[in-house]
């Protein structure tokens, strides 16, 4: 899981390589430079279909200062009990973006029986050169606030399609808003058939302490 984790964080660490403003816009640096020493974003996870699920998880991203610059210390869990993952560099930007992709990539290749290796693959490909962009607007208590709805299709085009049934329609979706702590508001890994798998992450508030 670790090295799967660096992998991924690797892409994320890679971002200038990225072509596109999709790509440029999801894997942002700056991610974390509006959150202030000490406050922490909680995001929600829910993962449903046929795989396992996650009814009621929880991801917290903690801002602390330190002496090689700022860092980004993540918990996550189920039902309240959270256990720590890692820390990152909180200029290397929103540090569940590898945690939600590393999570997309086990789940679909344990469920089709794919190389793992094969998968990644082309996940990063379609970070790296394709996305779509559609302009939107998010109700956030009552308050309009512009957003950004990403889309890339990593199996659209693939050869081995046919092999991967309906996880062959996969869709990562990134909803990103720079007027929210964490820049992205929403990751979600969607097939056409939900039933099948769906897996979402999405910004639930901004706290102090905790």
């Amino acid at each position: 899981m670790r090295v799967l984790m660096y992998s991924l964080l690797s892409i994320v660490l890679a971002w200038p390589a990225m072509a596109g403003e999709p790509s440029e816009r999801v894997f942002s640096r700056t991610a974390l430079d509006g959150v202030k020493d000490n406050h922490q974003v909680i995001y929600t996870h829910v993962r449903t279909g046929e795989v396992r699920p996650i009814s009621n998880g929880e991801i917290r991203v903690k801002v602390e200062p330190h002496e090689t610059g700022r860092k980004a210390v993540v918990t996550m869990g189920e039902e309240g009990k959270l256990q720590p993952v890692s820390s990152w560099p909180a200029s290397s930007g929103n540090p569940v973006l590898p945690i939600f992709l590393e999570s997309t990539l086990r789940t679909m290749a344990q469920a089709t029986g794919g190389s793992e290796f094969y998968i990644r693959n082309r996940i990063k490909e379609a970070l790296g050169t394709g996305g779509t962009m559609n302009e939107i607007s998010l109700d956030m208590d009552g308050k309009a606030i512009p957003a950004t709805e990403i889309t890339f299709a990593p199996f659209a085009d693939d050869k081995n399609r046919a092999r991967m049934g309906g996880y062959a329609e996969l869709k990562l979706v990134f909803v990103v808003s720079e007027a929210l702590p964490g820049d992205i508001v929403r990751f979600a890994a969607v097939t056409g058939d939900r039933g099948l798998y769906l897996e979402e992450i999405a910004f639930a508030r901004l706290a102090e302490g905790e």
